[in-house]
């Protein structure tokens, strides 16, 4: 036990920021659509592409809604090109990538039913989206460094494609009713 609590207290808060932030973000719309769909007896879509196509709206849609969020709020925040280039990335890698990989899920999980694996689904497409926001940041921001604004919507359209890509990948089938 004094090994755990060791370990926990020698962690630098600021390593614990982004799964905090992810639980707080995500949190409350993984426990609503669970007991949303729990009760529902039936899907209003049968999972195709037509629920492929709404699930990478809706995550296409969380994308810009976060980037432009963060994108307005840091540049009315900083007052040099390097202070906005830090909080945009830091307030994306903050918010961004819960927010997306919860819209993709929800928005799969209300379409079509529940999944078999809707947990495993849902962590997936959350660190798929850190991932891919991570790549499509650091992609873009080492091809035109003067455009941090593009680095910024870079990685939430990489993280889109990749949360929608890593939760219809794992989710299953609909259990039977």
């Amino acid at each position: 036990m004094d090994r755990a609590l060791g370990f926990v207290s020698a962690l630098h808060p600021s390593l614990l920021a982004p799964p905090v932030c992810a639980l707080a973000v995500s949190a409350p719309a993984f426990f609503a659509v669970c007991r949303i769909t729990a009760r529902r007896t039936f899907a209003p879509l049968v999972r195709g592409s037509l629920e492929r196509a709404c699930v990478l709206a809706a995550s296409g849609i969380a994308a810009a809604s976060i980037t432009a969020q963060l994108g307005l709020l840091a540049a009315a925040v900083s007052c040099s090109d390097d202070a906005f280039e830090a909080l945009a990335w830091r307030g994306f890698f903050l918010f961004g990538p819960p927010c997306i990989a919860a819209a993709a899920w929800v928005a799969g999980e209300m379409l079509s039913g529940p999944s078999l694996r809707r947990e495993p689904a849902f962590a997936a497409g959350t660190i798929a989206a850190y991932a891919g926001g991570v790549a499509g940041f650091a992609t873009s921001i080492n091809l035109v460094p003067a455009l941090a604004g593009a680095a910024l919507s870079c990685a939430g359209a990489a993280a889109a494609l990749a949360s929608v890509a890593a939760y219809l990948a794992v989710r299953g089938a609909t259990p039977a009713r």
